[in-house]
């Protein structure tokens, strides 16, 4: 999410810093999300929530196997995204941001 912080990505920009300095909006994302994605090469898990109105996402990363967990970045989805996503050599329509996560490598896991 290095990205987000640069401000290469400025859909995510415009909210990320207010989120991120918001330990109370972070907490309501992570307790409120109805999906948990994990991604395997990042060691990274990232709640996902959605409303009518806006989607939501906290990553957080997992240092070594040692249960001890690090906020990477919060943020809300600001801009409307492409209609497809390419998988490997799959085509994918994208109906919401969950399923650009999933394009990018991440895996649901259940929440319970």
């Amino acid at each position: 999410m290095k990205e987000a912080e640069s401000g290469k990505k400025p859909c995510i920009r415009s909210s990320h810093q207010a989120i991120v300095d918001d330990p109370y909006k972070i907490k309501e994302i992570v307790k409120n999300s109805e999906k948990l994605l994990y991604h395997p090469g990042a060691n990274q898990y990232l709640y996902y929530f959605r409303t009518t109105l806006n989607e939501w996402v906290v990553i957080i990363e997992e240092w070594g196997g040692y249960g001890i967990f690090e906020l990477i970045t919060a943020y809300r989805v600001d801009c409307p995204y492409s209609k497809w996503c390419k998988k490997g050599d799959e085509i994918i329509e994208v109906h919401s941001y969950y399923d650009i996560l999933i394009c990018q490598g991440f895996i649901s896991v259940s929440i319970w």
